[in-house]
């Protein structure tokens, strides 16, 4: 250590750091600082010893944070991210809110020079209650599993002092597991991955990603679609923000404008639209079809890879116009093996890396964004599109039901094998890049064949009463 050392005598910028100036104005700073029984560091206001610790929830955060401190370790130079569950916890029948876990992390590690990040994670309600603390300058990740049985038991207790009965227990009480492992993905193969998976059991993918997209220092926006909704990074999510970044970038809203999403069909992208443009399922910002993914992979790739159908309304003209934006998964599919090879053979790891990956694309998502279908919206049409037992691509002209149930799509009763006939649409679709155009068939609504039977047996009538009236007519 010491001959390593060394080695920055002619740089000792790469080692230490000025985080804070301070006046001294008086001698009895000095001899505060000297003094026994003082921290210098609390008095100069770089981290505060022990928060204020008003509930079980606050201990658990001091102790975890404590054994971060110990365990990794870090100093206020690092820059660290905190990751817990949120909203709530359960521990035994109980329900506890994590916010006053957020408050002891960021009272200990942020306040108030740090460089912490505190990050909730997405989780159901019932989740259990974990600590992971990423420093971004090792790859160092320490996970910390709280006892939920111990827990239930402190925030059960109402008589004595179980906030500090449960601050002052052992680290091999409070917590069932305490893993370090390093996550940087620029270092893991498919052997280090393994571990990893091991070690963090299920929040392994969620944990992995979100560090490292943090770390990245970009995706932002993707982050927050990660954390606060979908509760990890993947390739779809990755999909979605850059979906959101093409549509901010060639659709801008004008005022009195909105978003709306006719996402056909699901995946994780629709995820991002949430949060990135507020157009939540609950305020009818974005309506969603299936199309099962045994019927996907039959289907021809400019309408497989279609992505959603983005509409931008006027309310108040009641009106708008319409997008079909197609995503080239084959495209980017090639280029990541392309370009982060050797690609890991583990279908978790992969996805991972595919995912950091594709934010290189970010300020060019046109690489494999495009809008296919452009169309006026009225107030009829944007209906039609939201309601249940319309498919939005046929509506639109973009495939049809003979088609989907050729690849085997559940078709309604009405338009089972039989009853499906088509004609040919001419209408100007735009195929995605480097794609021949597809052939686009509509269904004749079954009225239509109703109409034209009656109107069939109407002439017929009329026919035979003709020729009777003719028979009957007497010969000049």
């Amino acid at each position: 250590m010491d001959l390593w050392i060394a080695d920055y005598v002619d740089k000792p910028e790469e080692l230490v750091t000025i985080i804070k100036k301070f006046e001294v104005d008086s001698p009895s700073l000095i001899e505060r600082l000297k003094s026994a029984g003082v921290n210098p560091l609390v008095e100069l206001g770089l981290m505060l010893e022990k928060p204020p610790l008003k509930s079980v929830m606050h201990a658990a955060a001091y102790r975890a944070t404590m054994e971060a401190f110990k365990r990794l370790p870090f100093t206020l130079k690092d820059e660290v991210l905190a990751m817990l569950p949120a909203p709530t916890v359960k521990a035994g029948e109980l329900l506890a809110e994590t916010s006053p876990c957020i408050d002891v992390i960021r009272a200990m590690v942020g306040y108030p020079t740090g460089q912490c990040t505190v990050l909730p994670v997405h989780r159901s309600y019932d989740s259990p209650l974990w600590f992971a603390f990423y420093k971004k300058s090792t790859g160092e990740l320490l996970y910390l599993k709280v006892n939920m049985d111990l827990l239930a038991k402190y925030l059960a207790k109402t008589e004595g002092r179980p906030t500090e009965e449960f601050a002052s227990l052992g680290a091999d009480k409070i917590f069932t597991e305490i893993v370090k492992v390093n996550i940087d993905l620029s270092r893991l193969d498919d052997k280090g991955w393994t571990e990893v998976s091991e070690k963090l059991g299920g929040d392994a993918f969620s944990l992995v990603g979100i560090a490292n997209v943090w770390a990245a220092g970009k995706g932002r926006l993707l982050l927050a679609s990660a954390a606060m909704l979908h509760n990890h990074v993947c390739p779809g999510l990755t999909g979605g923000y850059l979906l959101s970044q093409y549509i901010i970038r060639n659709v801008p809203l004008a005022e009195g404008e909105k978003y709306i999403f006719i996402s056909v069909p699901i995946w994780c992208k629709d995820d991002a639209f949430q949060i990135i443009f507020d157009t939540t399922v609950g305020k009818r910002g974005l309506f969603a079809r299936q199309i099962p993914k045994d019927v996907q992979k039959k289907l021809p790739e400019e309408v497989r890879n279609i992505a959603t159908i983005l509409v931008k309304w006027d309310q108040k003209a009641g009106k708008g116009r319409g997008y079909a934006l197609f995503f080239d998964w084959v495209k980017a599919k090639k280029k990541f093996e392309a370009e982060a090879a050797p690609i890991p053979k583990s279908k978790g790891l992969m996805k991972l890396k595919m995912a950091l990956w594709m934010l290189n694309y970010e300020d060019k998502p046109e690489e494999f964004i495009s809008t296919v279908k452009e169309f006026n919206v009225d107030s009829q049409l944007l209906s039609k599109l939201q309601c249940a037992g319309v498919n939005p691509l046929v509506e639109l002209g973009l495939t049809s039901y003979q088609e989907l149930g050729e690849a085997g799509m559940p078709m309604p009763a009405e338009l089972k094998p039989g009853l499906i006939r088509t004609v040919t649409v001419t209408e100007t679709i735009t195929p995605p890049p480097g794609k021949a155009k597809p052939a686009v068939i509509e269904v004749v609504p079954l009225w239509a064949y109703v109409v034209m039977a009656v109107l069939a047996i109407i002439a017929a009538v009329m026919g035979s009463l003709y020729a009777r009236a003719r028979a009957k007519t007497p010969k000049l």
